[in-house]
């Protein structure tokens, strides 16, 4: 079995289609202004960048601030909900309707990651 990828999807066992998908991050604090951003996007994290210090959360909202920027997702729907206190988070990207391809859509998603990116989109290893 392959490990998770960076983008996995989650599906309500109430309904079929697809309603979150999770984003694995490393976050590396303290990054010079310029630098703020994604870095790197390969097969198992995005690496992040922000010039916020981890102190009272404001690292953690640049994180949901950047990756909403990136996506053009909307910060209301976008939720940590795994690593509020480390350097690797798991972000919830919430509010997906109407989506029929399900690998498509994460692919997209990555595509979308890859381009918004400071450095480079590391390919798929197969």
């Amino acid at each position: 079995m392959a490990p998770p990828g960076v983008l996995r999807y989650a599906i309500n066992s109430l309904k079929p289609e697809l309603t979150c998908v999770q984003l694995r991050c490393h976050i590396k604090t303290g990054v010079a202004a310029n630098r703020q951003g994604i870095h790197f996007v390969t097969d198992n994290l995005v690496t992040i960048g922000v010039f916020a210090k981890p102190k009272d959360g404001e690292a953690n909202k640049a994180v949901i601030d950047i990756i909403s920027q990136s996506l053009s997702w909307p910060r209301s729907d976008l939720q940590i909900i795994k690593g509020l206190k480390s350097q690797y988070k798991t972000v919830a990207l919430m509010g997906i309707t109407g989506v029929s391809n399900k690998e498509e859509y994460v692919a997209k998603l990555r595509n979308r990651l890859g381009r918004s990116s400071k450095s480079r989109l590391i390919p798929n290893q197969k």
